[in-house]
């Protein structure tokens, strides 16, 4: 037998059945008789959408001390061995079972209900009520128990609500890219079977509909989140990793750790009313999901990355490693300023300059509020030009980050040459150009400095740490 704050669920020979318990909360109100047998039969119609063969239907029991029968959910029995949070804790390989489990919620995903009751979740408004929601319930629980969640909870929630600001176009996009849906709701590796037939997946949140209803990156996100929880990033990272490749999803990397994010603080929730009910347990986990929630948060936030620097410092190679290195979009100057040619002439003067900076923060813009990390390539030996960039960030909740590249001057002026010698780069700067950018150059205090005469490898590596933690690519 096995006991939730709403069920219970008896395992008898290869039958399992659940039983509501007629208990009323905040979410749900499962007090009364009709109540429990709408409940039922509402959980057996929603989880029939993606494992048909397990549940067989609501039947009755009568206790030995009850008045009338009361509704029980029938299902086949899983085997408790092939529980993929089971298998994941023993560290068995089950990539396999992981792929088949992304192709199922795929193929899931894209048979979902779409109408517009639905689809309502997924706007802006209701994804920031969804998030503030589930901050202030745990803010509460928490009370004065542990101030250190508290801190933890507020700086989750100030990432959190920052990203969502910035992200509108981001949000309404995958609205219209049929992104919403209604999922499953609550996917968890205790509720997920791998057997040779193929993953059965249990358990669908069905006591509130607008739970369910959100974008498909949500609903995976909440098993990506348990399968780290468990231990086990690979396994996580396999699972977004295929089902991008089953369901085509192009969303950016910034909204899953968002989601991810979210589901980590809901689970710290769940966790912390298990605490409170008596779990001591229960306690350190809710602790441990919010420190992942907050670095889920961290990892969401979208960045604006400055890389500048005189002509042949190696800014536009530093740009192109760091661009493969995170998946940051990259934007060079030199390609934007080829793009305009037609429309500037000559190529280097202020207007010529003021063009091309206008046109690069242009399209940054729009990549940061569609929720994509940015890094610029381009000189950036003018103030104004940073100032701009600067709030393009602000106005996309960003954050602005700069690196400017050095090296002596010579050597510089030699890799120029060379590159001229080539003709194989978009850069058009010749070593004059160099030299009075150089003259012209306003003062950048704020850029961190990277000297670029060492190996590549290590001045990227030196870059990334100036960007900090970022999604895997």
């Amino acid at each position: 037998m096995a006991e939730t704050h709403l069920s219970t669920v008896v395992l008898v020979g290869d039958r399992a059945y659940k039983v509501l318990k007629p208990v009323a909360f905040d979410f749900v109100d499962l007090s009364t008789l009709e109540a429990r047998w709408a409940a039922c039969e509402r959980e057996v119609a929603l989880n029939s959408r993606i494992a048909p063969d397990v549940y067989r239907g609501v039947a009755t029991y009568r206790g030995p001390n009850s008045e009338r029968a009361e509704p029980v959910i029938v299902m086949e029995r899983m085997p408790a061995e092939r529980s993929l949070e089971r298998l994941a804790r023993e560290g068995a390989d089950v990539g396999e079972c992981v792929h088949d489990i992304a192709r199922t919620l795929a193929a899931f995903h894209a048979g979902a209900d779409r109408s517009p009751g639905v689809v309502a979740h997924g706007r802006p408004e209701a994804v920031r009520a969804a998030w503030v929601g589930n901050v202030t319930e745990l803010k509460h629980l928490l009370g004065s128990l542990d101030s250190e969640m508290l801190i933890t909870l507020d700086e989750t929630d100030a990432l959190g609500r920052r990203y969502l600001a910035g992200r509108e176009a981001l949000l309404e996009r995958r609205i219209a890219d049929g992104a919403v849906c209604d999922g499953h709701g609550d996917l968890l590796a205790a509720d997920i079977y791998c057997l040779e037939s193929g993953p059965e997946i249990l358990d669908c949140l069905a006591f509130r509909d607008d739970f369910r209803a959100a974008d498909v990156v949500c609903d995976v996100a909440f098993l990506t989140m348990d399968l780290e929880r468990l231990g086990r990033p690979d396994l996580a990272h396999r699972l977004l990793d295929d089902y991008r490749e089953f369901s085509g999803d192009t969303s950016p990397a910034s909204l899953t750790e968002y989601y991810v994010s979210f589901r980590a603080l809901i689970r710290s929730k769940v966790a912390v009313l298990r605490a409170l009910a008596g779990d001591e347990s229960a306690a350190r986990e809710g602790h441990d999901l919010l420190n992942a929630a907050r670095e889920h948060a961290r990892r969401a936030t979208v960045r604006l990355v400055l890389v500048g620097g005189l002509p042949g410092t190696g800014k536009s190679t530093l740009a192109a490693g760091l661009a493969d290195d995170t998946g940051f979009v990259l934007l060079r100057s030199d390609v934007v300023r080829r793009e305009l040619a037609r429309e500037l002439s000559p190529r280097y003067d202020d207007a010529s300059k003021d063009a091309v900076y206008d046109e690069i923060l242009d399209r940054a813009s729009t990549l940061l509020a569609h929720g994509e990390n940015v890094i610029v390539d381009a000189s950036w030996t003018a103030e104004r030009y940073r100032r701009q960039a600067e709030t393009v960030g602000m106005n996309a909740k960003a954050d602005v980050l700069a690196i400017r590249t050095d090296l002596d001057q010579e050597e510089a002026a030699e890799r120029i040459g060379a590159r001229m010698a080539t003709g194989a780069d978009e850069s058009q700067a010749t070593p004059q150009i160099a030299a009075r950018l150089a003259h012209d150059a306003d003062p950048w205090p704020e850029a961190h400095v990277l000297d670029t005469s060492g190996s590549r490898d290590d001045t990227r590596r030196s870059a990334r740490t100036i960007i900090g933690s970022v999604p895997d690519v």
